[in-house]
């Protein structure tokens, strides 16, 4: 994700990438179940500072999940699914 973040930059999006829990820089302590919960945080977050009609939700590989379950709850104004193929593991 970080590879494509000054893409999103030069065309004027802010933007906010976050790790799991024990990834990335990460220190907290992972528990699949808080994975929803921590991404509704961070959506929360931004829809206290943004307008919901300027959100949009991407995610990458496993992230595809949670940007889905984002979108169902949230509905922002768009949502990005890259590479979703691999999500579990097969590019089928």
């Amino acid at each position: 994700m970080g590879q494509i973040a000054p893409q999103f930059l030069q065309l004027g999006y802010d933007l906010m990438i976050t790790d799991y829990r024990e990834h990335g820089k990460s220190r907290e302590y992972f528990l699949q179940k808080l994975l929803y919960s921590d991404a509704q945080q961070v959506y929360e977050f931004f829809r206290a500072v943004i307008l919901k009609t300027k959100i949009i939700v991407m995610g990458y590989s496993l992230g595809t999940n949670l940007a889905s379950y984002l979108a169902a709850n949230n509905r922002p104004a768009m949502t990005i699914l890259a590479d979703p193929g691999t999500a579990s593991g097969t590019n089928t």
